[in-house]
């Protein structure tokens, strides 16, 4: 089991991270706050036969789904002008991947 101490570090290194990354894309009006949230509810499993259920409940460390949706809309705006950009002036890295040279490797990638 995870310590609070540990969780509390790795909550602050991703408040971190995330706040990094919408700096990056200039959205530095996002508050990006995470909250614990239930998933969903399973109504169906909830009691057996007159006893509740031992399942754990289905709770994550996220955003309040305001943030999450705010975010993903601005994401989907953000790769549709890409798109008409690229679209417009051709891919913006020089087009197909470089092929690979030589013989393919005889080791298996799973063992």
């Amino acid at each position: 089991m995870v310590g609070v101490g540990r969780f509390s570090r790795a909550a602050a290194f991703g408040l971190v991270a995330r706040r990094a990354v919408l700096d990056a894309y200039g959205w530095t009006d996002i508050q990006p706050t995470c909250e614990f949230i239930l998933d969903y509810e399973d109504d169906e499993d909830d009691e057996t036969a007159g006893r509740p259920s031992r399942r754990k409940k289905p709770w994550r460390y996220r955003w309040p789904d305001e943030v999450r949706d705010e975010v993903l809309g601005r994401l989907l705006v953000l790769n549709a002008e890409r798109a008409r950009e690229e679209k417009a002036t051709g891919p913006i890295a020089g087009g197909k991947p470089a092929k690979r040279k030589g013989k393919p490797s005889s080791t298996p990638l799973l063992d």
